[in-house]
């Protein structure tokens, strides 16, 4: 698969896009780009047209053309209107929810539905906190590189070890357990999207990334997060459904942060096409 890309007064808005019908509209997490996959090809078989752009910061999309996240909202508006789509299902993911919170709340005529998956909806690492500035040194653009080289030769000389430490940041469950919920699929669909990696700059300002306002947001919103969720605490989608009217909240029956991987998987990907097949108008 190959990008695509829009050009705009601005700069260039990278992008990938599957399928056909009408378009579910995936914005990435952090360290995500338009190769990102959340197992899209459920949507695509299911028919749906898959729209993924890189945020800005990622991938080919210049960091320029947006840092905050009302900025990239209007980005992805843009990219919808450059590509003559009339409206999306918008599904966020992680450090991609405030972008799409900021989407869902200015633009609700553009926007059918919204899906938030592990999202985060509020602030997630406080400003001034050591945790905060230790990641703000190892995901500098300048040493990105060198710290996916490294998780990458991890995995292939040690994976246990590897998968161990994996599961120990992602989940609140012991790891030992976490592993054998991640069969071998899992293990290889997460070495793809390690592989996708790349040395951004744009994960340093999607950390700041805060939408305001959640209680305005009116389109139809299902929130799907595990429990045992430890890089985005289960905290996030209780607020997000305390502050969108209406709101569905559904506890995720896989184990880690890493929602597309584990036993139950598939039952995640089916609560999601159910959702969209149902909420979201067919356009």
């Amino acid at each position: 698969m190959t990008s695509a890309a829009l050009e705009t007064e601005r700069g260039r808005i990278e992008y990938t896009r599957r399928g056909e019908g009408p378009v579910a509209l995936i914005v990435h997490g952090g360290n995500g780009n338009c190769y990102t996959d959340v197992r899209q090809s459920t949507l695509i078989d299911n028919g749906f047209s898959v729209l993924v752009p890189s945020r800005p910061g990622y991938g080919k999309t210049p960091r320029c053309l947006g840092r905050t996240a009302g900025e990239q909202a209007e980005v992805l508006k843009r990219l919808i209107d450059g590509l003559s789509i009339d409206g999306v299902s918008l599904i966020a993911v992680s450090a991609g929810g405030p972008t799409g919170l900021e989407f869902a709340k200015r633009y609700p005529d553009l926007c059918d539905c919204l899906v938030l998956e592990e999202a985060v909806s509020k602030t997630w690492i406080p400003r001034l906190s050591p945790q905060y500035w230790a990641m703000k040194y190892i995901f500098d653009p300048r040493r990105q590189a060198r710290l996916w080289e490294s998780q990458r030769r991890e995995l292939s000389e040690n994976p246990e070890r590897h998968l161990i430490k994996l599961a120990r940041r992602f989940s609140t469950l012991e790891p030992g357990k976490v592993l054998e919920d991640w069969d071998g699929e899992d293990r290889r669909f997460y070495a793809r999207m390690l592989d996708s990696f790349e040395a951004d700059s744009g994960f340093v300002f999607t950390m700041d990334h805060r939408a305001s306002e959640l209680e305005t947001i009116g389109v139809p919103t299902l929130i799907i997060h595990s429990r045992f969720d430890r890089n985005v605490p289960f905290s996030h989608a209780r607020y997000a459904h305390e502050m969108i009217k209406g709101s569905a909240l559904w506890a995720a029956p896989t184990l880690s942060h890493l929602l597309y991987m584990g036993s139950r998987k598939n039952e995640v990907l089916e609560r999601r096409l159910e959702f969209l097949a149902g909420s979201c108008s067919r356009r």
